[in-house]
């Protein structure tokens, strides 16, 4: 929608593709706590037995911690596309030629803005860069990143 390409009707999946992940938050969360809140002394011992059999398997650990920690909820049903997805971890020029990745500059407890520009128009993006350059402060981290900024554009031959 920021480019305006998008078609309007885009706006009306934004209910189903939240409601559903939002009810199955609340469906794990209420198991898992309804599972640590019982009661009978069989069933909590039954309790005891599933985690000591299934928490040690990688693929149950793996997918605890996926959706546990949030990282796991994906929107959207196209599969084959990286929207919804989390971002992926990359690596990034600095100015001093060194590389910094993505997730190191997201450990930033406040917002963080990352501008990409071709560097064909950084000077005509001088205004904006300079209003947005005075944003940055201890809630809001600007990063810009040109294209020529992206470790790949930087491998040899």
């Amino acid at each position: 929608m920021v480019k305006g390409d998008a078609p309007e009707a885009l706006l009306d999946t934004y209910h189903s593709e939240r409601h559903a992940i939002g009810e199955k938050v609340l469906r794990t969360s209420d198991f898992l706590l309804r599972s640590l809140l019982l009661r009978q002394p069989l069933l909590r011992s039954l309790r005891e037995l599933l985690f000591r059999l299934l928490i040690p398997l990688p693929s149950v650990q793996q997918n605890l911690t996926l959706n546990l920690s949030g990282l796991g909820i994906r929107y959207g049903t196209d599969r084959d596309t990286m929207a919804g997805a989390r971002i992926p971890d990359m690596g990034f020029m600095t100015a001093q030629q060194g590389v910094v990745r993505l997730y190191e500059l997201l450990r930033f407890p406040g917002y963080t803005l990352l501008l990409f520009i071709n560097p064909n128009q950084a000077r005509a993006a001088r205004p904006i860069l300079d209003r947005l350059t005075q944003l940055d402060s201890d809630a809001l981290r600007l990063h810009i990143v040109l294209n020529n900024g992206l470790p790949e554009m930087h491998q040899p031959n």
